[in-house]
């Protein structure tokens, strides 16, 4: 799982996706009823993969509104977060999405959408571009396989007007002004993975990509806590329990090394996870680090 929630607008998230088993359709945070998959898609390995041909879905996933509703806040100042590996750029598919608010009684959303208005460029999608405008400089896809983090944040301002930024790897793809600032009520809204927008019953865009996790906030963070959702700072405690020392750490894509002194030489710790024990004869003199 991504993004550990280390900072305050934790309390902000209202939607969250992790595909991990057992919870594979499921929002952790429980407003969102669970999703569907439709046609291709499917989930496996704690990602959901999400298919398409030319501006076609044929693979997707949409929150069932028929068996639920949305039960959260009214969301008006947002932000969406996805980490995701693409399998295919425009040539393959194109004006799909990642991650898509919608209403589920008109067509009302805005979502992180790939390649609609610029080839294998992001932008915010919306509905009659009501709250588009292509981001500059963005950034340009090339290659396909790799892991990334998209998050657009949308932050209503005085005056009817909406700010709207997209960052890709935590770094900064264009930030606009628009107007026509909207909202999403509980018991009107609905999430949709693969396309533009729609609902139980499909609706335009394709996307051909595995999404490992989303996220939906009701804040617009700021580009620190954008950061910290991509890179997360490292935690290390150690406490002693009974015999045994033990070492905790919230990243589990960090290492843990061994030294005796803290000049080194440092080396892996073979199996460590967290939480790692070990007899306290057996940690005498040794010095623990994490490692990126």
């Amino acid at each position: 799982m991504f993004g550990n929630l280390p900072f305050t607008a934790s309390a902000a998230l209202v939607g969250h996706w992790t595909f991990e088993s057992g919870e594979e359709l499921v929002d952790r945070i429980g407003n969102f009823p669970d999703l569907i998959l439709k046609g291709d898609s499917l989930v496996a390995e704690g990602k959901l993969d999400v298919n398409g041909s030319g501006t076609s879905a044929t693979g997707w996933a949409v929150s069932d509104s028929g068996s639920g509703a949305y039960t959260g806040p009214t969301i008006k100042n947002k932000t969406l977060v996805v980490w995701t590996v693409l399998q295919g750029l425009n040539d393959v598919a194109k004006a799909g999405s990642l991650l898509t608010l919608d209403r589920v009684g008109s067509d009302h959303f805005d979502g992180i959408i790939f390649g609609e208005r610029q080839n294998n460029r992001w932008m915010n999608g919306s509905s009659g571009f009501g709250r588009t405008a292509d981001f500059a400089p963005g950034f340009e896809e090339t290659d396909i396989g790799n892991l990334i983090q998209l998050a657009i944040t949308y932050e209503h301002l005085d005056g009817g007007r909406l700010r709207v930024t997209g960052y890709r790897n935590a770094e900064q793809m264009g930030q606009y002004e628009t107007g026509n600032p909207s909202q999403w009520d509980s018991g009107d809204a609905e999430i949709l993975f693969g396309l533009r927008h729609g609902g139980l019953g499909g609706g335009p865009g394709g996307l051909d990509a595995l999404i490992e996790e989303a996220q939906l906030y009701r804040e617009a963070l700021n580009a620190n806590e954008i950061l910290e959702l991509y890179a997360p700072p490292l935690s290390l405690s150690a406490i002693r329990v009974d015999k045994k020392i033990r070492i905790e750490w919230t990243d589990a894509t960090a290492g843990l090394e061994a030294a005796e002194t803290l000049d080194g030489p440092w080396s892996p710790v073979a199996d460590a996870v967290s939480p790692f024990e070990q007899d306290l004869a057996a940690a005498a003199k040794r010095y623990f680090r994490l490692r990126k």
